[in-house]
């Protein structure tokens, strides 16, 4: 897949950062523009669960979808490695595989 319009990490590049933590091989990326966007894989539908947005220096900034159905800005700053850190540490619960719901 190809970088997005702005330098910066490619979407098979973050799949790649997030399928090296075991559990999210349910997870997908998909570039547009200067945004990246993490997606569950869940019942053959795309789930969008967090953004990250090239900013003008080079970094990413970071967004959840909000309950509302709307992008959330977070006071989160860094490269494509450091958003997956925080990611992977402060919202694990988000980015975790789907459940089963019982019968």
């Amino acid at each position: 897949m190809a970088k997005s319009a702005f330098s910066g990490i490619s979407a098979s590049g973050l799949r790649d950062l997030l399928h090296a933590q075991p559990g999210h091989g349910h997870l997908d990326v998909e570039s547009r523009g200067a945004q990246l966007t993490i997606f569950s894989i869940e019942d053959d539908q795309k789930v969008p669960l967090a953004r990250l947005t090239l900013l003008p220096r080079g970094e990413y900034g970071l967004s959840l979808m909000w309950h509302t159905g709307r992008w959330e800005r977070l006071p989160v700053v860094g490269t494509a490695a450091s958003i997956v850190d925080v990611l992977l540490r402060d919202f694990d619960d988000l980015l975790a595989p789907p459940t089963a719901e019982p019968s």
